[in-house]
């Protein structure tokens, strides 16, 4: 009589046992064509590299948009300010421009308590000169204490 123990032995393998490359292969062939395949996930490498071609993409972009992008061709700068007789803010800005460039500048004036008083726009033609200095006159509907100039800008 045979003692049969707790722990059996692992066989070894037969011939019998492997099957052949040949099943092997006509049997996953048959298994998706039952199935279906199952989509190949992408490695951890090619999610590394695809990562990194869409940053070097983003990075390209982001330096063709600003490159592209027209740098302002137009600075100017109050020069001084004045009230003349009546009330009204005398103001005097300098204009860099490159030549051909027609400009718009905003004027305003100020009164008691920095409260606005009068504003204009001043619609500068285009000229060859790159530096031009401008006196204008803002009207007010109260004295005013300084005038300034706010902002220029390019128009078509």
């Amino acid at each position: 009589m045979r003692r049969s123990c707790a722990r059996e032995r692992p066989r070894a393998e037969t011939r019998s046992d492997m099957t052949h490359p040949v099943e092997d292969a006509s049997m996953a062939t048959l298994l998706e064509q039952r199935y279906g395949r199952t989509p190949r996930r992408l490695s951890r490498r090619a999610w590394a590299w695809l990562g990194t071609i869409l940053v070097v993409i983003a990075t390209v972009a982001v330096v063709v948009f600003a490159v592209r992008q027209p740098s302002s061709a137009v600075s100017a700068k109050t020069a001084t300010s004045a009230v003349d007789a009546q009330g009204d803010a005398v103001v005097r800005f300098t204009l860099n421009t490159s030549p051909g460039i027609a400009v718009r500048c905003a004027l305003d004036a100020r009164g008691e308590g920095q409260a606005q008083v009068g504003w204009k726009y001043v619609d500068v033609p285009a000229s060859d000169e790159p530096t031009r200095t401008i006196t204008e006159t803002v009207q007010t509907f109260r004295p005013a204490l300084a005038g300034s100039l706010q902002s220029c800008w390019q128009v078509d």
